[in-house]
């Protein structure tokens, strides 16, 4: 009953204000019908373990209904009867036919209007007949078949839409559909709660008839206009509602633009087309083709007339614009940047009747180019060491469908002069020997660490020699690295110069054509200086030692190494852990 009431709710909400229509006194229905049986289960006095159940099952089938109205409209008496067949029910040979037959109330919610929501109760007989199989799956059933008749019921809700005053369409009718039909093996008494849905046409018969329109007075008539006029005189002209519109506006040459003709003027109508003046075409569609018509604005116009309408016209306008490839501008931010340093670039392209314009692409007289970046390294000679300045053009291209155009603009680089190394004194060494004296120690801790307070950026290279007549092996490599860690150990009296910061060469005995220039500290053994240790001195009038040093250069932020240098590393490859004594 809840579900009931809920459907019958959802009805009268679908009732909306529609216009009158006559009711009808005698309904017949031809439908389409399923049902959807539940089944029943039963146990057997005779053996309980016997399976008695009748599954659910559905059906089709259709219905036949006589609708009596009462003159008013909202009550009418119903005879239904109905039938349905199954074939099979849960898999086996069972061929089983329902038919029903029921009478009473219908009560309609709308009955006057072209939807029509109506609830009913019918009441009435239910017979069933179960045929084949039977026999095999219930012994007890010893015929194969079994018939019974017993009380019914449908109770629902249904809708009528009114096509015509003598059809009605009825999408369905939903019902609550009781039967007490026994159960074909042990012939007991059950209740069955089904379902059945049905859905078809009706035919109406009789009625009041809708009232005809009130005729003419015989001496008028009603012009198409709406106006009355005498019969004797003509109807006048009606003017022609006449309106015209472009798909576009504007449009690029060889493109063609439709028109979009609106008005209420009959078949009988003529149009004629005009562009600037000019008779071009007859009809309702009209097509303005530019292809080989020149660049401007052209006046597309239609003028329409025929019997009984005053002539109208109607007109638009397009532009044709002729096409024009990508120009612009290419910038470069910033203008004026030193050697190896990177300027950012962009464009601005527009262009006409080519298509969408792709992202430009861009190329260097100079130098290279790396996502929209202009890259200036390697642009500067490093052979010069005075300033130098490079104008570098930038190109910008960019395309559309039919061409390309292209823009430029200019980057100045500017290489500053190239510092170049000073020459320290030479730290001298003892015949055979790689220890770094007193003296040595102070040109590199005094001398250098002045530099490079007043450049930290700044670079010191190492090249260490040997003597050829020398008797112990490897001292050019020993004394550079006693030399460097002397400036980077960083303990005791030693510098901390980052080692990165310090280049190291070890050529031996080639000298590479170094001028000699001795650093004998004659200070250092003067009062006050500490004394070198007996032997490591290396007095002035020694000849031969030039040929054991190491030579010292300082190279400014920005300046080259000497050119005298070879293979070289730098003092982070020593791996230097102590300060030498």
């Amino acid at each position: 009953m809840k579900h009931f009431l809920m459907a019958l709710g959802g009805l009268l909400l679908m009732c909306m204000p529609a216009l009158a229509q006559p009711v009808p006194r005698v309904e017949t229905y031809a439908g389409y019908a399923f049902t959807r049986f539940h089944g029943s289960n039963v146990s057997s006095p005779i053996d309980p373990a016997f399976n008695t159940d009748i599954p659910s099952f559905n059906a089709n089938g259709g219905v036949l209904q006589l609708v009596i109205n009462t003159k008013k409209g909202w009550l009418g008496f119903v005879a239904d009867a109905g039938a349905y067949h199954k074939g099979s029910i849960g898999g086996f040979d069972i061929e089983t036919t329902v038919v029903n037959y029921s009478f009473g109330p219908r009560v309609w919610f709308n009955k006057k209007h072209r939807i029509n929501p109506y609830a009913q109760v019918l009441v009435g007989g239910t017979y069933a007949a179960m045929t084949k199989g039977f026999a095999p799956l219930f012994p007890q059933l010893r015929t194969g078949s079994t018939t019974d008749s017993a009380f019914g019921l449908l109770a629902g809700v249904g809708l009528d839409i009114r096509l015509h005053r003598h059809i009605a369409f009825k999408p369905f009718e939903a019902s609550y559909f009781y039967t007490r039909l026994n159960n074909p093996v042990l012939d007991s008494g059950r209740m069955q709660d089904n379902f059945r849905y049905t859905g078809g046409v009706a035919f109406l018969f009789g009625g009041e008839k809708p009232a005809p329109p009130p005729p003419q007075p015989a001496a008028t008539r009603v012009c198409p206009d709406g106006t009355v006029v005498p019969v004797s005189q003509p109807c006048p002209n009606v003017n022609m509602k006449l309106a015209l519109s472009p798909t576009t506006a504007t449009v690029c040459q060889g493109e063609t633009v439709p028109f979009t003709l609106t008005t209420d003027a009959n078949l009988n109508t003529s149009f004629q087309w005009s562009v600037n003046g000019q008779n071009v075409s007859q009809g309702r569609d009209f097509q303005f083709g530019t292809a080989g018509v020149n660049p401007g604005t052209y006046e597309i116009k239609v003028a329409g007339s025929g019997p009984g309408l005053n002539p109208a016209a109607a007109s638009a306008t397009v532009t044709v614009k002729e096409y024009q490839p990508p120009t612009g501008t290419v910038t470069a931010s910033p203008s004026e940047i030193m050697g190896g340093e990177k300027s950012t670039l962009s464009s601005n392209f527009t262009g006409q009747c080519g298509g969408p314009i792709q992202p430009a692409t861009y190329t260097a007289s100079e130098g290279r180019i790396v996502d929209s970046q202009f890259d200036s390294t390697g642009i500067c000679d490093p052979s010069s060491r005075t300033e130098q300045r490079k104008v570098v053009t930038i190109t910008a291209t960019a395309r559309d469908d039919k061409s390309s155009g292209s823009a430029t603009t200019t980057v100045t680089v500017v290489c500053k002069a190239s510092a170049a190394a000073v020459r320290l004194p030479d730290v001298l060494f003892p015949m055979d020997s790689s220890r770094v004296n007193n003296c040595g120690k102070r040109i590199l801790i005094e001398q250098v660490q002045s530099y490079f307070q007043r450049d930290p950026g700044g670079q010191v290279v190492l090249s260490g020699h040997a003597a050829e007549n020398e008797k112990v092996h490897g001292l050019a490599e020993q004394r550079v690295r006693n030399a460097a860690a002397v400036i980077t150990a960083g303990t005791g009296v030693c510098l901390s110069i980052p080692a990165s910061q310090v280049i190291v060469a070890a050529p031996g005995t080639d000298q590479q054509g170094v001028s000699f220039q001795p650093g004998f500290c004659g200070a250092s053994t003067s009062v006050g200086a500490t004394p070198e240790r007996p032997g490591q001195m290396v007095k002035p009038g020694d000849t031969k030692a030039e040929a054991r040093r190491v030579v010292v250069w300082f190279v400014p932020s920005g300046g080259q190494l000497p050119e005298s240098l070879g293979n070289h590393s730098t003092a982070a490859s020593l791996n230097i852990t102590a300060c030498p004594k």
